[in-house]
């Protein structure tokens, strides 16, 4: 893989998270996603909708890339591209540091689920265009590939479920204080 190669979706998947959340949206920031920063239960639904659709986007854009130039990528370059496109969205912390009230070690920890949640997701679309372009049909490519694509959704889960908890610990201590 090329530098143009990893540089161009990694921006691509930043920008259309960005977009997505412009367009699409509602707009708000990953911490923004969690219980303690919600005030309604129907907008934690329509948040949730929204976190699901962001963290396919890595998995999109690796589908895509994995499905159209299959020699240009392997199949580990796909949680590479996944993580650092979540890196790039995550770029203004550089300025602007945690929020106020979020501890160094949840903020990270959040942070990391994030980064975590959409390099499995690029994993999970790498595997999904592996079946794409399988020639032994679906229930071959499922007794071949069955293991790499549980591990690429549990993957996504657990990444999905530690921001959870951690949202919740934070919720706890926010209604604490």
């Amino acid at each position: 893989m090329d530098w143009w190669q990893f540089l161009i979706p990694v921006i691509v998947i930043a920008l259309v998270v960005r977009l997505e959340a412009l367009l699409i949206g509602p707009y708000w920031s990953w911490l923004e996603m969690f219980p303690y920063m919600l005030g309604q239960a129907d907008e934690a639904k329509v948040r949730r909708a929204s976190l699901w659709r962001r963290v396919a986007v890595p998995g999109i854009t690796s589908f895509v890339l994995f499905t159209f130039w299959p020699t240009d990528y392997g199949l580990w370059d796909a949680p590479i591209l996944g993580a650092f496109g979540g890196l790039l969205t995550l770029w203004s912390l550089v300025y602007s540091g945690p929020p106020l009230g979020v501890t160094a070690i949840r903020g990270f920890l959040l942070y990391a689920s994030m980064v975590g949640s959409f390099s499995a997701s690029a994993l999970l679309g790498a595997h999904i265009a592996q079946f794409a372009r399988s020639q032994g049909g679906v229930w071959q490519y499922l007794q071949d590939n069955l293991f790499g694509i549980i591990i690429g959704a549990v993957l996504t889960t657990f990444m999905t479920g530690i921001t959870s908890r951690v949202s919740a610990s934070l919720a706890r201590d926010s209604e604490n204080a």
